[in-house]
């Protein structure tokens, strides 16, 4: 034990020395809104994304609990598999999975098999796992809404994911000009600066072994904050800029 206790305080660890993405500067703007949030908790603000806590009552966490072991148990599980779901490691895909599909089919008319959902621990986790799949290929281009949410660019920098921007304009995003991002990206003899920090560096990367051009990839329109709105650019332009989303 003694060794180990000299060898870590021995050891030194650089933030230069580790990933860029924990030198990026965005990491604070969450703990900044929310912060800000805290000194004054009259206003209204949309930028953290933080639900309006007024609604919710301590006491719900318990009837919540209370509600889910009586399903455990009206299922037909015994007093010991209650237990084990309760204190237990769950499924890697999570634990609810056929609630949410149920939930899913009465609610939304929505038919999803239960294999297919995966349970997150909240939406960040989510987007992370969305991207690590999404994204397949050192060619492959992420093209994300600008004002977009912090969480979602963050995400890439830390899987090093080329981040491309396309602006909204005043009245809201337009498939058109993601069309002639995507057109732009995929006529670009290199492909996009890869976000390190907080500027972007320019990739040495080419088309794939094929001669194929990278390919897009995105998530809609779900990462984006309703409450900011882009400003408009001259029509014909591409909206494909090599250069910082500005976050929300």
């Amino acid at each position: 034990m003694s060794e180990l206790v000299a060898m870590s305080t021995a050891a030194s660890l650089r933030k230069e020395d580790l990933h860029a993405s924990l030198s990026d500067p965005v990491l604070d703007t969450m703990n900044f809104l929310n912060e800000i949030t805290f000194r004054y908790p009259q206003a209204i603000s949309f930028a953290p994304g933080r639900p309006y806590d007024g609604f919710f009552d301590t006491e719900q966490i318990f009837t919540h609990l209370r509600r889910y072991l009586d399903h455990l148990a009206d299922s037909g599980a015994s007093p010991e598999q209650v237990r084990a779901a309760m204190f237990q490691y769950d499924p890697t895909a999570g634990r609810i999975r056929e609630l949410i599909a149920s939930s899913l089919r009465e609610d939304e008319d929505i038919d999803v098999p239960t294999e297919s959902i995966v349970v997150t621990v909240g939406c960040q986790e989510a987007m992370l796992l969305a991207l690590r799949a999404l994204i397949s290929s050192p060619q492959d281009v992420f093209l994300v809404s600008s004002p977009c949410y912090v969480g979602i660019t963050g995400a890439a920098r830390l899987l090093d994911i080329a981040v491309v921007a396309v602006e909204e304009r005043e009245d809201g995003f337009r498939c058109a000009d993601l069309e002639l991002a995507i057109g732009a990206e995929r006529a670009r003899p290199l492909s996009p600066c890869l976000l390190r920090g907080a500027r972007p560096l320019q990739s040495s990367r080419d088309h794939d072994a094929d001669g194929n051009p990278p390919r897009i990839a995105g998530l809609g329109r779900a990462s984006r904050h309703p409450d900011r709105g882009g400003q408009p650019v001259p029509d014909g332009q591409s909206r494909a800029a090599p250069s910082d989303p500005e976050v929300a």
